[in-house]
Order: structure tokens, then sequence, then C-alpha cells
């Protein structure tokens, strides 16, 4: 008998935990970790040097001409602000398009840089990174005689609406 109720009371205990670590809530989500507040680099968006085979393959996949139409229309059509790159000048919207008709350097088929300012979050739980762009810079390439471009002119800068 004393026999029979440990068994019982052995398998109410076991039964008791079962039920607990059913019961238990699942641990709490993991919030990504803030890496970088500001983090500021550059994405070549056309080849630098047009024979190089790996700058062409790296850029392949990217509709540059629509990224970047899509860039001044969030200027011209969609309210965004263009600010000069060095002094922070806001353009207004007849200067940005004068100087893209008027000035050859300056128009949207010689951007051949786009520079990202983002905030970066890591989740190594997860394993999930989070990259919220702050802002873009435009730059447009100057080339050499053979079409390779030796240096990047800035352009304008986008603030994004985070």
């Amino acid at each position: 008998m004393k026999r029979l109720a440990r068994v019982i009371a052995a398998v109410v205990t076991l039964l008791t935990f079962a039920q607990c670590s059913q019961n238990r809530q699942p641990a709490s989500e993991s919030a990504p970790t803030l890496v970088a507040d500001t983090i500021t680099y550059m994405v070549y968006v056309r080849p630098q040097d047009p024979s190089d085979e790996y700058e062409v393959a790296y850029t392949s996949h990217l509709d540059v001409d629509l990224l970047i139409d899509r860039i001044y229309d969030s200027v011209y059509k969609n309210g965004a602000r263009a600010y000069d790159y060095f002094d922070g000048f806001e353009f207004t919207i007849d200067s940005l398009k004068s100087r893209e008709i008027e000035d050859p350097r300056f128009s949207r088929d010689q951007v051949s840089v786009i520079q990202f300012t983002e905030e970066w979050r890591y989740d190594e739980k997860n394993m999930h990174f989070d990259k919220k762009v702050l802002k873009i810079h435009v730059a447009y390439g100057l080339k050499d005689e053979y079409g390779v471009t030796v240096a990047n002119r800035p352009g304008f800068v986008i603030k994004m609406n985070n």
C-alpha cells in the first residue's frame, strides 16, 4: 500500500511538473541590439571601370536607372527635400532641375555612388539584422578619357522620414 502511495505521489508530481512546463510562457523575444547609431558607407551603383568584369557583375542586379529616377521623383513629385552636401543648403526643386538639365556633370546618368547613413540593429538570437536608412547622398562620377570613374563629386543629400 505504501508502495502504491509512492507511485501515485510520483505520478502526481510528474504530471504537475509536466503541466507547469506546458503552461510556462515562452521566453520573451530578444530585442535587437543597437550596434551602430550611425554608420556611413558608399555603394557603387554603376561600375567605376566598365571594363572590370567584377564591377559589372557586382552592379548587374540593380536597376540603377529606376533607383535614380525614384530618388529624383521623391524630390520633384513627393516632397522630399534635397540638401547640398557641403553646406546643408536646401535646394529648391527648380534649382535642382536646372542643375540636372544645364550641367551634364550632374545628369542622372552620371550618378555613380549612393552613400548611405544608417542605424544598425542586430538580434543575435534570431539572427536578424535591421538597417534603418537615415539619409542618402547621391554622388556623380568624374571620368577620365577611358570612361573610368576617377573620383565622385558630391551631389545632394536626402534625409529619410523615419
